[in-house]
């Protein structure tokens, strides 16, 4: 007797993992999660459609102690993702090309601006 209900536990749990593999699916792809009709969803398609050079972009925030560390942090991360040539396209740190770093004083807003040199004075 004791046999039989071990063999029947073996092919009910087969049977179960059949039907389990045939029939249980996750989609954990975001885009089907949500009804294409909610409005966050319609503003996001506009979005891909105006902008779609930015759909496969990363952005990687760095903050640091110091602003010189995370400029530091940006700029050697920037150097070893832009070696990796078969995984991006390109590398681009905002604020981080040697025209901003000698003009970064134009875009003090003017009363910043005022405040920088009533103290270097």
């Amino acid at each position: 007797m004791a046999l039989w209900v071990v063999v029947g536990a073996i092919v009910a749990t087969g049977v179960i993992f059949t039907y389990t593999l045939k029939h249980f699916e996750i989609d954990t792809n975001l885009d089907s999660m949500f009804s294409q009709s909610l409005s966050f969803r319609r503003t996001y398609e506009d979005f891909k459609k105006a902008f779609p050079q930015d759909i496969s972009t990363i952005l990687l925030v760095i903050d640091g102690d110091t602003p010189e560390r995370a400029q530091d942090a940006s700029t050697a991360m920037a150097a070893r993702l832009a070696r990796e040539t078969d995984l991006f396209k390109s590398v681009y740190v905002p604020g981080g090309e040697k025209f901003f770093e000698e003009h970064a004083l134009l875009y003090l807003n003017p009363s910043e601006f005022d405040d920088l040199i009533d103290h270097l004075a």
